[in-house]
């Protein structure tokens, strides 16, 4: 059986869909067919999921949304993708449906019931006050709300379903909390590219016969400029649409937005898939984008901030640059590759000394050695898996190599975003077992709920394979 927290846990992952985390632009307009479109947004499992379709799952996303940040939900929008997660969702229920998971009325009904900003404050279901918050704060009649909530079970119970069997034992959650709570720090010796950087000059011929066997490596992408005006956030439909043929029919746009006392701006020359100046990100328009023209006009986006439309001014076709227009760029490439090329060199030399001297059983001293081969010798401060050690980067490198270590004993070369280096243990912080004892019970919860939740979205990657799942 599942615990009433462990629910709620589950509600508010699952409300907002799970999906990794590396997307930052959503549209959150409907999806508007112009005449001669497919009324299809996309294929499942060989089935045409309908335009209907996707917007109720659009819809529900926007109202989990809701549910889960309430006020904040304005300020967060822009970071989210509910266009990706309507899509997830179309995925997951169709899951669902494969396998026959069914949620009765009456089980909707309970648990419209049981949330809390539904209820007076005698924790009683209000009628009345569930009218309004459909109104006024999710803007969704009754009955797609409930369908909403049918469906947010039914992605509740395949989660379910698809992770029952994982579990966690008494080894594994000490370890994980070890990882989690324990404290070290480290000596280290390192040999940092961007100090040895400005030793290195490049002469003129070096950078064209570089340039000459390398300039596959300067092509500049498929990229767009784009001419735009932002109308007001609550605009009517007809209204947009009316402006957007104003200024489809007008001769020049800048014209126009002053005629209609709006600001025209430009992007600017920007890449294909990367975010689009002054509005943000979204691959569905990229996609638009790439199947448009010079002079065509997109369709409107809407945003948090408001609404734009948009005309491709420019479409520049990829290409590779002169090297007098790019000189800078390939002398700097080239000295950030000799410089890193020269660290490693020195850090390997570095390793090699000390070794020696552990095998002869002398004594290192990495500040003088770093001296000696002009390298950086220094010490962190007290650092945990997962953290960031400042000055250097992420922990996770460090961290797994102290641990094999005692003291005095000395790491290979460990490769890090500023540079390399060599560590050696310097001090060490076990868990408290007390504290440990008092939480154990909450973090192999959290424990466990994680590795469900990767479980999941692994299954998830797996469906969405089978499925030959396809947004058009």
């Amino acid at each position: 059986m599942w615990s009433k927290r462990t629910k709620k846990t589950i509600w508010i992952i699952l409300l907002i869909a799970i999906l990794p985390g590396f997307v930052l632009w959503g549209f959150f307009d409907s999806i508007k067919k112009s005449p001669g479109q497919s009324h299809y947004a996309g294929r499942i499992y060989g089935r045409k999921i309908t335009s209907r379709e996707y917007q109720s799952a659009l819809q529900a996303v926007n109202t989990a949304a809701a549910m889960r940040l309430g006020d904040k939900l304005q300020q967060m929008q822009q970071y989210l993708n509910l266009e990706g997660q309507a899509w997830q969702r179309l995925l997951m229920l169709e899951e669902a449906s494969r396998r026959r998971i069914r949620i009765p009325d009456k089980e909707v009904v309970r648990t419209i019931r049981s949330y809390s900003f539904l209820q007076n404050k005698k924790g009683e279901f209000d009628e009345k006050q569930y009218r309004q918050v459909l109104r006024y704060v999710f803007h969704v009649p009754a009955r797609a709300f409930e369908e909403q909530v049918r469906g947010d079970i039914a992605i509740e119970k395949l989660f379910q379903e698809v992770t029952a069997g994982i579990k966690v034992d008494d080894t594994e959650i000490k370890e994980a909390y070890n990882k989690a709570n324990e404290e070290i720090s480290v000596k280290y010796i390192a040999a940092l590219p961007a100090d040895i950087a400005a030793d290195f000059s490049v002469p003129d011929e070096e950078i064209k016969a570089y340039f000459t066997a390398n300039n596959l490596l300067f092509k500049k992408p498929l990229s767009y400029n784009l001419e735009y005006v932002m109308l007001g956030t609550d605009v009517p439909e007809n209204k947009i649409q009316d402006t957007l043929q104003r200024f489809i029919k007008a001769a020049d746009f800048r014209d126009e937005a002053k005629n209609m006392e709006l600001e025209a701006k430009e992007t600017g020359l920007f890449a294909e898939n990367g975010p689009i100046p002054g509005i943000g990100w979204s691959q569905e328009l990229m996609e638009r984008l790439a199947n448009s023209s010079a002079g065509k006009f997109l369709p409107p986006v809407k945003t948090s901030t408001g609404v734009f439309l948009l005309k491709i001014k420019e479409k520049k076709e990829p290409y590779i640059p002169l090297l007098e227009e790019i000189k800078d760029e390939v002398k700097k490439k080239m000295v950030s590759q000799k410089s890193a090329q020269e660290a490693k060199k020195r850090i390997e030399e570095c390793l090699s000394k000390i070794k020696a001297a552990t095998t002869a059983k002398e004594s290192v001293s990495l500040e003088q050695l770093a001296k000696s081969l002009s390298l950086k010798s220094g010490k962190t401060g007290d650092f945990r898996f997962g953290s960031y050690i400042e000055g250097i980067g992420a922990s996770d490198a460090f961290y797994t190599e102290a641990k094999k270590l005692s003291p005095g004993q000395y790491s290979g070369v460990i490769k890090a975003a500023s540079g390399f280096y060599i560590i050696t243990p310097d001090s060490f912080k076990p868990v408290d077992e007390n504290k440990f004892a008092q939480e154990k019970k909450d973090f192999a919860r959290s424990l466990l709920f994680k590795k469900q939740n990767e479980a999941f979205d692994q299954f998830m990657r797996e469906v969405e394979k089978k499925s030959a799942a396809k947004k058009f």
